[in-house]
């Protein structure tokens, strides 16, 4: 005998939320398969991703946390747990001081995308800010140098930058 929220074919089921009769295909299979007769939610797909969005608009921050931390966890293999004691050994970010990012974004884990080892915790900033020059240490000094020597005034090069690239030029004209 066919069950009140299914056609008489069982070829259509009754939506909980919008009470629409809809395709079997339209529900999702439910985790909870075994306990009921066909393994589809009760809820068709519509409606469960209508309530996911005002679930997500209402929890924003939990969501947020949520997703960064499933993030954490399949990139890197880190726990809650092992985030917050990253977070009490690095409680700011040792480039530039912050214990948050620009937009209010928690601390970012600093990792070796070659090796995959964790180095500490920084800004968001700071950290993409590495991820741009891909690590490159001797970018880095170059982008050091070049800050050092601009002489923001006039927006030039001071003079020794451009004695050493004169040098240099004639350097490469002997070269064979």
């Amino acid at each position: 005998m066919p069950h009140s929220h299914y056609s008489s074919d069982m070829t259509k089921k009754l939506c909980h939320v919008c009470q629409q009769w809809r395709n079997r295909d339209d529900f999702y299979t439910h985790w909870k398969a075994s306990k009921r007769s066909d393994g589809r939610s009760n809820t068709c797909k519509t409606c469960s991703a209508r309530r996911a969005i005002e679930w997500r608009a209402v929890n924003r921050k939990r969501w947020n946390k949520s997703r960064t931390f499933k993030s954490l966890e399949k990139t890197l293999g880190i726990s809650q747990n092992q985030y917050d004691a990253l977070i009490s050994l690095y409680p700011e970010c040792p480039a530039c001081g912050r214990t948050e990012g620009v937009r209010g974004h928690s601390l970012a884990v600093d990792h070796c995308h070659t090796t995959g080892v964790i180095r500490g915790m920084l800004c968001p900033e700071c950290n993409l800010a590495l991820g741009n020059i891909r690590d490159s240490v001797e970018t880095l000094y170059r982008l050091i140098f070049y800050l050092e020597t601009v002489d923001t005034r006039h927006g030039v090069l001071l003079q020794a930058v451009r004695e050493r690239n004169e040098l240099s030029r004639r350097q490469r004209m002997f070269t064979f």
